[in-house]
């Protein structure tokens, strides 16, 4: 998950925290760009949070 989404998220009064932060979540943080698998590429499309 693109880093500033993830900060946005758990901001206040963006969302209901149980459904950002709930038990067995696990989030790897990107910045940018980056390839998560073989192949496969993940790209940042801002401007779908604040």
């Amino acid at each position: 998950m693109q880093s500033t989404e993830l900060e946005a998220a758990r901001g206040a009064n963006y969302t209901f925290p149980e459904l950002v932060d709930f038990d067995g979540a696990i989030y790897d943080r990107i910045d940018g760009e980056a390839e998560i698998a073989d192949g496969l590429v993940v790209l940042p499309t801002p401007g779908h949070s604040p």
